[in-house]
């Protein structure tokens, strides 16, 4: 199999990712940050931090490691689509996090699994837009834009998250018990974040239906790739939304409560 072939004998319809098909963030992922963001002017230190399969890819297709792919290739955009094929979702099972003190949990679920699900939106709309502009089909446009319209409402729920959520977090973990925040704003910072979480998932599941339209009318198998990724994502946000609201926000009404019922 050439090094820059995604391995599709895992992609199989409906197949759930498994700790053999999906690699977890590396450690060297998780301090990537914002640096990366899956594009011609990444490096190919860049995606070999992130994705570090990738490396082999490039190196394959002839991109030294302090190069970008837009320097380092005739034809940046095929190149990249190649490598968005060849990478591996990324999953981050966060084990240990849970039990975290909250400012580290908060980290968790800011710099290592918002940053990866962002990586994976970048990944896949690359090869979401693809189909669309070769197939024009009904089917690939029907997808293509549902993608957008997904990963719009995700990144503006990522960044409330980041702007608001978090933060209000973070200061119930480390203020004093009289600048806490009422019981009731607790219970609708929870509210919110629950009712957004559902869409979400939601979201995904119609989603998949698309792709699998798509995959009756297309013998395209990079639909196998996308679907494949939408699994994995769709793994990776219920961990994510798991992990806020069975964790951290129950323990942040429970410091409330407590710190109200002493006073």
């Amino acid at each position: 199999m050439p090094p820059f072939t995604h391995d599709t004998s895992r992609c199989a319809p409906g197949r759930s990712p498994t700790a053999e098909s999906v690699r977890p963030i590396t450690h060297a992922a998780r301090n990537q940050g914002a640096v990366f963001s899956f594009s011609v002017q990444d490096r190919r230190c860049d995606f070999a931090s992130a994705y570090p399969e990738l490396d082999h890819a490039c190196a394959a297709l002839g991109i030294a490691t302090a190069e970008s792919i837009a320097d380092g290739s005739a034809d940046a955009r095929q190149t990249l689509l190649m490598l968005a094929r060849a990478a591996q979702p990324l999953l981050d099972y966060a084990n240990g996090s849970a039990t975290a003190p909250i400012p580290e949990l908060v980290a968790v679920l800011r710099d290592r699994q918002h940053q990866a699900i962002r990586w994976e939106l970048i990944r896949l709309g690359h090869l979401i837009s693809w189909l669309s502009e070769q197939h024009h089909t009904e089917e690939s446009i029907a997808l293509h834009r549902g993608w957008l319209s997904f990963c719009a409402r995700l990144m503006e729920h990522m960044q409330e998250e980041e702007t608001t959520c978090f933060p209000f977090c973070v200061h119930v973990a480390l203020s004093p018990d009289a600048q806490l925040p009422s019981m009731h704003e607790c219970m609708h910072r929870i509210h919110q974040m629950n009712e957004t979480h559902d869409e979400t998932q939601a979201e995904i599941r119609s989603l998949l239906v698309l792709v699998n339209r798509a995959q009756c009318a297309l013998p395209d198998d990079d639909l196998r790739i996308v679907g494949f990724g939408l699994d994995a994502l769709q793994v990776t946000l219920g961990m994510h939304a798991e992990l806020e609201g069975e964790y951290l926000l129950p323990r942040c009404i429970e410091l409330v409560f407590r710190a109200r019922a002493s006073m």
